[in-house]
């Protein structure tokens, strides 16, 4: 429960969601008590909860002690560089407002900074062939999925190469980076969230574990690398998407197919299945891949029965 009147709460995003509902009752508090979104606290007084608040209060944030906005950051380059002069391209946009509305503004205002792209240092303007939706599910899953009790705002960051978008709060229950996209979670970290976020016109989730699903097919269909989740213990309490904004080489396609079947892969084993005859040439592709964290690298005191092996896979 949080102290926020009722009659902030009273808006079009709760009429919308009332009407799609069919819900006749024009007692605001009663209509929250009786969906969950409002309960009575220790003295018998009826209050909003937190998901009633991120639902339909026009300024969330400012109404209760945490922070729920979205952050975009663009960098020029592909690292984040903490000088003097930092190289960010412009000021960081702060989207705020009930979710969802924050999960299209972000969506819109992140699909018009792709559209003018970011010079690189060659000169030349990098063109994004990320696929809209999967933007759009990246950013709908940090919201929905997040933890409100971490008082830090969802972050993405546009690099010349790739989108980060990190999300605070680790993988809820059995979700791992293994599995995510492949099975159902146990139960949500922010049920009340997800329950009436659906009953929305035009929602953003169907509620169907579709969406990291449609993510990986969508960057396939652009012969893009598949989204990469980096959590714990790189992260110490949160999940970062990363989408690349790079075609997959069809040596990548042949060892992951060959990793999906297999847990690791040498530079002998990979050079067979590629037909790249330089040992070399193959060690940098590996490197690559290992920076860019499509691959892990398990070490060997003798480099040359160094493995690899896919992220999602667990030893």
């Amino acid at each position: 429960m949080v102290d926020v009147d009722f009659e902030l709460l009273d808006t079009e995003y709760y009429q919308s969601w009332k009407e799609k509902r069919e819900i006749n009752n024009n007692d605001i508090k009663s209509v929250l008590y009786q969906v969950g979104l409002a309960r009575k606290n220790k003295d018998g007084e009826l209050m909003p909860t937190r998901a009633a608040v991120l639902l339909f209060a026009k300024y969330p944030t400012n109404l209760m002690e945490t922070k729920c906005t979205i952050r975009v950051y663009k960098y020029k380059g592909t690292i984040k560089q903490f000088k003097e002069t930092p190289n960010l391209i412009s000021s960081p946009k702060t989207i705020d407002g009930p979710i969802i509305e924050l999960i299209k503004k972000a969506h819109d205002y992140i699909l018009s900074q792709l559209e003018s792209g970011i010079e690189m240092h060659s000169g030349f303007i990098t063109k994004y062939k990320i696929p809209a939706r999967a933007i759009k599910e990246a950013i709908t899953n940090a919201v929905i999925h997040r933890d409100y009790y971490i008082k830090r705002d969802i972050e993405i960051s546009i690099f010349e190469d790739r989108i980060e978008v990190l999300s605070p709060g680790l993988f809820p229950f059995n979700i791992t980076k293994a599995n995510i996209g492949k099975v159902r979670a146990d139960g949500y970290r922010n049920d009340l969230l997800v329950k009436h976020l659906r009953e929305f016109p035009s929602p953003p989730n169907l509620d169907r574990n579709e969406g990291v699903q449609a993510m990986r097919n969508e960057m396939h269909e652009k012969n893009l690398f598949p989204p990469l989740f980096i959590t714990y213990p790189v992260l110490e309490d949160s999940v970062e998407v990363v989408l690349l904004n790079e075609e997959r080489p069809t040596e990548w396609e042949k060892v992951s197919q060959y990793l999906e079947k297999n847990k690791f892969i040498d530079n002998k084993k990979a050079r067979e299945i590629t037909n790249i005859k330089q040992r070399d040439r193959m060690s940098k592709l590996f490197k690559k891949w290992v920076e860019q964290g499509l691959l892990e690298k398990i070490d060997n005191p003798a480099p040359r029965y160094v493995k690899y092996k896919l992220p999602t896979k667990d030893i």
